[in-house]
């Protein structure tokens, strides 16, 4: 159970409950996608990447409900060989540091009996660490397997969200990917 709660949140949630989702899409030029009609998956299941954190089967699970969801409110869901294009996806987490610049301090000190004290000053830099969540949606030429087209969403990872809240955020991600797609 440990292991599941890094990527019951893979998505989102920094501190607030802001939205810290950020996205981008790459795609072949010339490529004609106001064809395209039917999808189907790559792979039955997500291929197994010795990271636990990313082969969670329940995160797959809602993952893969979310992409299904918004395709099929814009295509028809087919078999593989009569597809126009098929879908994959990759997970991956990775650990980012955020500095907060730089802080100053003074501090002034007076004693007692024997009029001692004393005046310091210090400097820092507090530096923290986080697990980025990465999300990468291809649209691949179901022919030939050629990517067509990217999209990447990336978030921080919250360790505590629970299963509606996590599914609430993989949906809000993979939105928020396939809302360029196509270009």
């Amino acid at each position: 159970m440990k292991t599941n709660y890094w990527l019951l949140s893979l998505v989102l949630i920094l501190g607030t409950g802001c939205s810290t989702v950020q996205v981008s899409q790459d795609y072949e030029p010339g490529v004609d996608f106001t064809g395209m009609s039917t999808f189907a998956w790559q792979h039955d299941s997500q291929p197994k990447t010795d990271d636990i954190r990313v082969d969670d089967p329940l995160i797959n699970q809602r993952i893969r409900a979310a992409i299904d969801n918004n395709l099929e409110s814009r295509y028809t869901k087919a078999e593989r060989a009569s597809a126009d294009f098929l879908i994959a996806y990759e997970l991956a987490i990775r650990q980012k540091i955020k500095s907060e610049g730089t802080q100053s301090g003074i501090m002034i000190g007076t004693g007692a009996r024997g009029s001692f004290g004393g005046i310091g000053i210090g400097t820092g830099s507090p530096v923290e660490t986080y697990d980025q969540g990465m999300l990468f949606i291809d649209v691949l030429d179901s022919k030939s397997g050629k990517l067509l087209w990217r999209g990447k969403g990336t978030d921080v990872v919250s360790e505590h969200a629970d299963p509606d809240e996590t599914t609430r955020q993989i949906n809000e991600l993979v939105q928020k990917i396939l809302v360029k797609f196509p270009p």
